[in-house]
């Protein structure tokens, strides 16, 4: 019945779509793309199986054994960023992960997408950053930048695995776009 008077009495509201291309793909992604360490969680995660805190945490030591910084190149129309790096999330929404705040503000409705930088962290540097991403803290972190962007451009030595709404699906050079407007939703 609810959905029913929805349809009936909803409006239409816009929200921005992130368009991103990496060779041989291109796919619109809701909230979240990524490159870096949260791809090679996402990638363990689906290797494992199953959904929950538990199955994300066992990823995310997973990931942990193999993680090495990785010099990267972030282009967003200023002046390239250059660094080693644990990777880079260009977010539409405020949350990701579970609940994670990755890019706290982000508003999915203002024609720009937000990106962080996650800097060159150490394994023992990550495991003790990491929670303070649930609220928000790890912006305080020096080694993190944040910056609202329209497009991006990531590019890494070596090639890194790329993350679409938590799903993996390619590797970098990445191209990420915002789409302003692009998903009408009936509320």
């Amino acid at each position: 019945m609810a959905a029913a008077r929805r349809l009936v009495e909803g409006h239409d509201v816009r929200l921005d779509l992130g368009l991103a291309r990496w060779p041989g793909g291109r796919r619109f992604f809701v909230n979240a793309a990524g490159a870096g360490f949260d791809a090679m969680v996402a990638a363990r995660a689906a290797r494992l199986g199953g959904g929950g805190t538990v199955p994300y945490l066992l990823a995310v030591l997973h990931a942990l054994r193999a993680y090495r910084p990785v010099e990267i190149t972030v282009e967003s129309g200023g002046d390239p960023w250059r660094g080693p790096a644990a990777g880079v999330v260009v977010s539409n929404g405020a949350h990701f992960g579970g609940g994670m705040r990755i890019a706290p503000g982000a508003d999915p409705g203002d024609g720009m997408l937000d990106l962080v930088l996650l800097g060159a962290f150490g394994r023992a540097e990550l495991v003790a950053w990491l929670p303070t991403i649930y609220w928000g803290g790890h912006l305080r972190n020096r080694k993190v930048r944040r910056a609202r962007v329209e497009r991006a451009r990531i590019e890494s030595a070596a090639p890194l695995p790329v993350e679409l709404d938590g799903e993996v699906c390619g590797e970098t050079p990445l191209d990420v776009s915002v789409c302003p407007g692009a998903l009408r939703l009936l509320v």
